[in-house]
């Protein structure tokens, strides 16, 4: 429950975010293997993005297929992000938040990924409705080119 509030409960954001800052700080990369484990979950992807994009700035192929899975969005799913019971909307943060929060680590990560073979999703949401995200992937698009 600490870590995946009950419904209508608010997120660990007080445990979180002093974890992601944290690590993002001390760059252990001693502990790679088992950082790339933890965000490959989309949960502690979502609630570690400093991390998850410094994971992505070291280049690891395991990475690169992370990143390029939230970008995609297609491995986020209800069960995925541990929503058991009752409405999946009744949750904090809820679904399509962490949704739209693990397509942000996407883009982002992808800037390490230049060579990938998903710039054509990048593009493609650039076109999103979401002002955010269009311009998130337009930054990032004009970072590889450049």
């Amino acid at each position: 429950e600490d870590y995946i509030a009950k419904p209508e409960t608010p997120d660990p954001a007080h445990i979180y975010v002093r974890y992601d800052n944290a690590l993002k700080k001390l760059k252990p990369k001693e502990l790679k293997s088992e950082l790339v484990s933890l965000v490959s979950n989309p949960r502690d992807a979502y609630y570690l993005p400093f991390t998850t994009n410094m994971l992505a700035s070291w280049k690891l192929p395991k990475m690169q297929k992370i990143v390029e899975s939230y970008l995609l969005g297609d491995t986020i799913t209800p069960i995925s992000l541990g929503f058991t019971t009752g409405v999946i909307d009744n949750y904090y943060p809820q679904f399509e938040t962490i949704k739209r929060g693990l397509i942000f680590v996407g883009i982002k990560g992808m800037k390490y990924y230049p060579e990938s073979n998903y710039l054509h999703i990048l593009k493609s949401y650039c076109e999103s409705d979401d002002k955010d995200i269009a311009l998130a992937a337009r930054k990032i698009i004009t970072h590889i080119q450049n």
